[in-house]
């Protein structure tokens, strides 16, 4: 068991200009993303029945719980329960690169940028989360 972390143990947090800098880089990767898929398939790089790139996105982001530096172990079930969510995850990437590369880059970023919509419209009709006026207005 790990003892609870002290105020001197907490890393320092990012300055302004980092987060700035991460949040541009994150917008600007996913500006780009579906214009690079377009000109894959217009070079001939992106095959639509291949999916092979996806395994690199997936071993990266797998890599993370490899060296991470943590000692402790996770139980069966709490690794069964992740490994499940990101199986969902895998589905779900395919599923998203693969529209994009069908579908094209204006039609991809119409229907991904609609994605807060649909997130919220499932939490209030799976989950019966209720918002206010000010969230769905900023919906």
């Amino acid at each position: 068991m790990c003892p609870p972390p002290t105020a001197a143990s907490k890393p320092p947090l990012p300055s302004v200009q980092t987060t700035a800098l991460f949040v541009l880089l994150y917008i600007f990767s996913g500006v780009t993303q579906p214009l690079l898929m377009e000109v894959a398939v217009i070079h001939g790089l992106a095959d639509r029945r291949c999916q092979l790139y996806m395994l690199f996105y997936f071993a990266g982001t797998a890599g993370v719980s490899l060296f991470s530096g943590s000692d402790e172990s996770l139980s069966w079930t709490t690794t069964a329960k992740t490994a499940f969510v990101a199986a969902i995850d895998i589905v779900a990437q395919t599923m998203n690169y693969s529209g994009a590369t069908l579908a094209g880059p204006t039609i991809f970023a119409i229907v991904y940028s609609s994605v807060t919509v649909w997130c919220a419209l499932f939490a209030r009709l799976v989950l019966g989360r209720r918002m206010t006026i000010q969230q769905w207005t900023a919906i």
